[in-house]
C-alpha cells in the first residue's frame, strides 16, 4: 500500500505567488475565501476584483509601492503579501502598504464609516508565533479601543503552518483545502 503524501507548496518568491494566484480566478477566489471564513463568519465571495497593485506615490524621487496582492471583495479590501524575510522594515512597509491603500480608497468628501474594511495578510518566514497568526487593530493604547476600525493587520506565521499541518483560530482550520494533491 502507498503511503499517501502531503506536499506543502510555500510559493514564497513573490514572482511565483502572484502568477499562480493572478493566473487563476477560481483558486484565487478559494484561497481568499479560506482565509476569510477562518477570521470572518459568513463570508461568501460573491464577486471580486482584482485591483491595481501598484500603489500611489506621494513624491516623485520615492521607489515604487507595489503590493502582491490586492483584491476588492465589496465589503473588505483584501491586501495579501508573503514575505520571506520578517524584520522591522518589513512590520514598517507592510503598515505603510495597509494605510496607502486605504488612502487610496477614499473619495473626496467620503465619510469614515463609509471606508470599506481594508485587511492586510501577511504570510510570514521565520517568524514564530504561538498560536500560528497575530492580529493587529489600531486605536488607543491606553484604552485598548479599536478606533481605526477599518485597518486590520492578520500575520500569518508559514513555518508554524508547514510545520503543525494547520493553523487553527476559534476552531477553524486555515488553507486546509489548499494542499497539492
Amino acid at each position: 500500500m502507498q503511503e499517501e503524501k502531503n506536499n506543502f507548496y510555500t510559493l514564497s518568491a513573490d514572482p511565483v505567488f502572484k502568477n499562480v494566484f493572478y493566473r487563476d480566478n477560481n483558486l484565487l477566489k478559494r484561497f481568499l475565501t479560506d482565509i476569510l471564513v477562518v477570521f470572518y463568519d459568513n463570508v461568501q465571495i460573491k464577486k471580486f476584483k482584482v485591483l491595481n497593485t501598484e500603489l500611489t506615490k506621494d513624491r516623485l524621487y520615492i521607489r515604487n509601492k507595489v503590493v502582491d496582492i490586492l483584491v476588492d471583495i465589496g465589503t473588505k479590501v483584501i491586501n495579501i503579501e508573503v514575505n520571506v524575510k520578517y524584520d522591522d522594515y518589513r512590520i514598517y512597509r507592510n503598515f505603510f502598504y495597509l494605510a496607502s491603500s486605504t488612502i487610496a480608497s477614499m473619495k473626496k468628501d467620503m465619510k469614515f464609516v463609509d471606508i470599506k474594511e481594508h485587511v492586510q495578510f501577511n504570510f510570514n518566514f521565520k517568524k514564530n508565533y504561538k498560536n500560528g497568526y497575530k492580529i493587529s487593530a489600531y486605536g488607543d493604547l491606553s484604552t485598548g479601543e479599536v478606533t481605526i476600525p477599518f485597518m486590520k493587520t492578520i500575520d500569518i506565521d508559514v513555518d508554524y503552518y508547514k510545520k503543525n499541518g494547520i493553523i487553527q483560530v476559534n476552531k477553524r482550520n486555515i488553507m486546509k483545502n489548499l494542499k497539492a494533491s
